[in-house]
């Protein structure tokens, strides 16, 4: 009888033992984890541009002179034709009254010179003149017609001039600026100074961002751009990409290309000339379940794996493996037909279909009732902190990203400084080792 109790008690005081450590090195790990959500997931190049007006005209002046006046100042608005500044115009206006005078007597000459021609002719019919003479008169007649219509071309050329001197507005917009004057001289000439830029539309504005070569591969027109400026940090723009400039722009030896991004502003917020930061959004799923991409590479010290779990493993690779060889036979048959060429062609066209969005297969460890459950998932869209769920979770799944041994790390900092006594907590799990004990009991 004594033996009996004796046995009794020594097993009751084994399970104490074991149940003690088990709990304490299990109440020494714990693990941070994340829910599977609803969410949108962009991979995306960032670049900085300047917001430019779609339409802006530099207007100059095509004669020399005088600004006598000026109709338009700063951010007025203006209609095309519509008079925007004028230039004295005394010494114009004597220019005009000058080749009116050559006009004139070059009308008269002609007059002159043209009755003598009918006269001539009238006496060559009579054979009353001689053909030398005949032939002076209508030299002089043709001559005096030239210098007529001569005349008559700087006579034109004058009074363009004087209409130089009125500037008007090419088109409908808003004056961006004025460099002018009242008083001010200005000449024309290969160089002529601007004196009024005017922008056409500012409710339509496009964006200049400069891509690295690096990067630009990625880039197609159509995209969907996202930007911000520093007036307005709390509000996102929206744009797309409209085209690519082939022109490289190179500085510092770094090679860059424009690229040119419309957005709407009838708001009227976007300004010319401000610095805006650009996210063109190359990839991309919106509304799609997605859980952390560090779940991916997290794998527990002690995964818990049962003959069932190993068993059904075993029998999803083996029916994957059939499939991926009945799939190889039938893609080799296509493919003699084809020919060697042709198989080359489809691959890359393949690899290319599939950049950016190829669904794969990825293991993610989920908490349940306190411990770690491995989950077979396929993966879509991925960024570089996000991952597209296709199947394999539910909203709301804990998956975890991180476990936190504070047993071991209380044995390691223990090891550094001995006297150190209180234990430090620190993560792991981000690799697939499996270092770090989960016992944590001294002996």
């Amino acid at each position: 009888m004594k033996k009996i109790v004796i046995l009794v008690s020594a097993a009751v005081l084994t399970a104490a033992l074991i149940f003690f450590f088990v709990t304490r090195n299990a109440s020494q790990i714990r693990f941070e984890t994340e829910a599977a959500k609803i969410g949108d997931i962009r991979n995306t190049i960032t670049a900085t541009g300047r917001v430019q007006p779609l339409d802006q005209v530099e207007i100059s002046t095509q004669v020399s002179g005088i600004i006598d006046t000026i109709m338009v100042d700063f951010n007025e608005r203006v209609s095309a034709n519509q008079v925007i500044a004028i230039l004295d115009r005394s010494v114009l206006q004597l220019q005009v009254a000058q080749s009116d005078a050559s006009l004139a007597s070059a009308q008269s000459e002609f007059n002159f010179r043209r009755s003598l021609f009918e006269r001539a002719n009238t006496m060559r019919e009579r054979n009353m003149i001689s053909a030398d003479d005949f032939e002076q008169v209508r030299f002089n007649y043709e001559r005096a017609e030239n210098s007529l219509r001569i005349a008559r071309i700087d006579n034109n050329r004058a009074r363009t001039n004087l209409g130089f001197a009125t500037i008007r507005s090419p088109i409908d917009g808003v004056v961006l600026s004025r460099a002018v004057e009242i008083g001010q001289t200005v000449a024309a000439s290969l160089n002529a100074p601007t004196l009024f830029t005017i922008a056409r539309d500012l409710t339509r504005m496009q964006v200049l961002a400069e891509i690295d070569e690096a990067d630009i591969g990625q880039v197609r027109e159509g995209m969907k751009v996202r930007f911000t400026v520093d007036a307005w940090m709390d509000s996102v723009f929206l744009g797309e990409l409209q085209s690519i400039r082939i022109q490289p722009n190179t500085s510092s030896g770094t090679v860059t290309y424009t690229t040119v991004i419309s957005a709407d502003n009838s708001s009227g917020l976007l300004l010319p000339g401000m610095t805006a930061t650009v996210e063109i959004i190359t990839s991309g799923v919106e509304n799609v379940m997605i859980i952390p991409a560090r779940a991916l590479r997290y794998r527990p010290q002690n995964p818990p794996r049962t003959q069932e779990r190993a068993t059904q493993n075993a029998e999803q690779e083996q029916r994957a493996q059939a499939q991926n060889q009945a799939q190889g036979e039938t893609r080799s048959g296509q493919n003699r037909e084809r020919g060697e060429r042709g198989q080359r062609g489809e691959g890359r066209a393949q690899r290319s279909g599939n950049r950016g969005g190829q669904s794969g297969s990825a293991t993610v460890w989920v908490l349940e009732n306190g411990a770690p459950s491995e989950r077979r998932i396929e993966t879509g869209e991925r960024s570089s902190t996000h991952v597209e769920v296709r199947s394999g979770l539910e909203t709301g799944d804990e998956v975890i990203v991180i476990e936190i041994n504070a047993a071991a790390s209380s044995q390691r900092a223990a090891a550094r400084n001995p006297m150190q006594g209180n234990a430090v907590q620190a993560p792991r799990g981000m690799t697939g080792g499996s270092g770090g004990g989960g016992g944590g009991s001294r002996r």
